[in-house]
């Protein structure tokens, strides 16, 4: 009877394990982590420079609201000449500085989420602007 009774045991547990594994996997979200300000399945847009960008291509990414998420720097060997203004254009007189990336900016992805509240501005102020992606919404 005890062998009876542990067999059955040992068999609804691991039914109860199989089912609860599967409706996770099953009801799962693209779950990409938590977001600034939003919820689950919202995406962030974004726009790349590179080593041919120049001050020609300084340009508003975003003419409303929303929250700067990431400047990651992809490629750094040409350096960083980049500012980020809460802005509605590059000659817009009320801009405000959100963060600046100079020559000897590492490497990598930083952070932000930053709320900007008239528009976002990418302005690259030399040359050498190294390859780099900006994340936002």
């Amino acid at each position: 009877m005890k062998k009876i009774l542990s067999t059955v045991g040992i068999i609804l547990a691991v039914l109860i394990g199989t089912y609860f594994s599967t409706y996770a996997v099953l009801n799962r979200q693209n779950y990409e982590g938590p977001k600034v300000g939003g919820s689950f399945g919202e995406s962030f847009n974004s726009t790349t420079t590179d080593s041919t960008w120049s001050v020609a291509n300084s340009k508003a990414v975003k003419s409303t609201a929303g929250v700067l998420h990431t400047f990651n720097i992809t490629n750094a060997t040409l350096g960083t000449a980049i500012t980020l203004y809460d802005a509605t254009s590059t000659t817009d007189l009320q801009k405000k500085t959100i963060s600046t990336y100079g020559a000897g900016t590492p490497g990598g992805s930083h952070l932000l989420d930053v709320a900007f509240n008239r528009g976002l501005v990418v302005e690259a102020t030399s040359a050498n602007v190294a390859s780099s992606t900006i994340t936002w919404k």
